[in-house]
């Protein structure tokens, strides 16, 4: 949740190369905890992406929906 939190601040009061960063570390942390996590994954991947590719970011958003269609918080995230 952090890493959402971070990812929705980087898109209305964060700037975006630190909303990324804050993103990719917050996703990571959770990932350590829980590697089976399909928000904390889309979102680091999303992140992660170098150079950064909105394709990548929609792809891994996709399959983050795929395994918990269900889940609200993954279909709310924004394409950065």
């Amino acid at each position: 949740m952090l890493a959402y939190v971070y990812w929705f601040l980087s898109a209305t009061t964060l700037d975006a190369r630190e909303g990324q960063l804050l993103v990719s570390n917050a996703a990571s942390s959770a990932l350590e905890i829980d590697a089976s996590l399909p928000i904390a994954n889309s979102l680091h991947v999303a992140s992660n992406s170098n150079p950064y590719s909105v394709l990548a970011e929609i792809e891994a958003l996709e399959q983050g929906s795929a395994i918990q269609i269900d889940n609200p918080w993954i279909l709310d995230i924004p394409v950065w």
